[in-house]
């Protein structure tokens, strides 16, 4: 099956990654985790897609910041990890906002 991932599995990306355009010439981020990215190891782009605030219908930050929900909450919020070209970090908003999900598989 398919679940979103823990807040202890998104930060373990952190470990290594850039901020890059993929083969689509979309912003965002690779992660790596354990291993330096390069050819032939696991890694993940995440696409600097932006969010929705939850009392707004436009959505921000398109093609320079990137946010994605972890199944983890803490103190009525959620945890996700967010971008920028320059930041990478995990952060919590409420549940509210339209962030996406990178489901990952079991």
């Amino acid at each position: 099956g398919w679940r979103v991932p823990t807040m202890d599995e998104m930060s373990n990306l952190i470990n290594h990654s850039y901020w890059s355009k993929n083969s689509s010439n979309q912003n965002g981020y690779y992660f790596s985790g354990d291993y330096k990215y390069q050819d032939g190891y696991p890694g993940v782009f995440l696409s600097a897609s932006g969010y929705r605030y939850y009392s707004g219908y436009t959505v921000n930050y398109v093609g320079e910041g990137g946010f994605y929900w972890t199944s983890t909450s803490e103190d009525y919020q959620a945890v996700l990890l967010d971008f920028f070209d320059n930041y990478v970090d995990m952060s919590k908003a409420y549940h509210g906002n339209g962030y996406p999900v990178r489901c990952i598989q079991e």
